[in-house]
């Protein structure tokens, strides 16, 4: 397969990503994905990305919703709820068989902190890929706390 010109690929996946880490983390995935071909791009790459940029041209008008429950008073006692989320994708990278974790924690019913990784180690189940994801949420819910 021919390698396509790196300038534009790189130029509209930085614009994706620009888009993914301020208000679109539903393509979050995706753009991840499109970034580990950064240097050298295929044609399957560049139309990967366009099929992306069509898609965040078709749903322009969704976005995030942040409505905290709730209001601060200002005065001491006031319980701020923090709770997560959490999902696994076992086995997801066929070469080296490890997951993707993903997970948001929000505070007060608005979200604070949106994460996706690949596993640092493979997991040997469904149950222990979650587990792991639901130990990276925990962490991050640890951390906002």
């Amino acid at each position: 397969t021919a390698t396509v010109p790196s300038f534009s690929y790189r130029s509209g996946t930085a614009k994706l990503m620009y888009m993914m880490q301020w208000s679109r983390p539903d393509i979050y995935n995706a753009v991840r994905g499109l970034a580990r071909h950064m240097a050298m791009p295929q044609e399957r790459h560049l139309k990967a990305m366009q099929g992306c940029m069509r898609y965040v041209l078709a749903t322009r008008n969704r976005g995030l919703l942040i409505r905290p429950e709730g209001t601060w008073n200002g005065r001491e006692g006031y319980k701020f709820r923090i709770h997560g989320r959490s999902d696994s994708d076992y086995a997801a990278n066929i070469q080296d068989r490890r997951s993707i974790s993903g997970g948001r924690t929000f505070l007060n019913g608005a979200p604070v902190v949106f994460r996706s990784a690949t596993q640092r180690f493979v997991t040997l189940s469904v149950t222990e890929a979650e587990t792991a994801a639901g130990v990276m949420v925990a962490q991050d819910m640890m951390y906002v706390y």
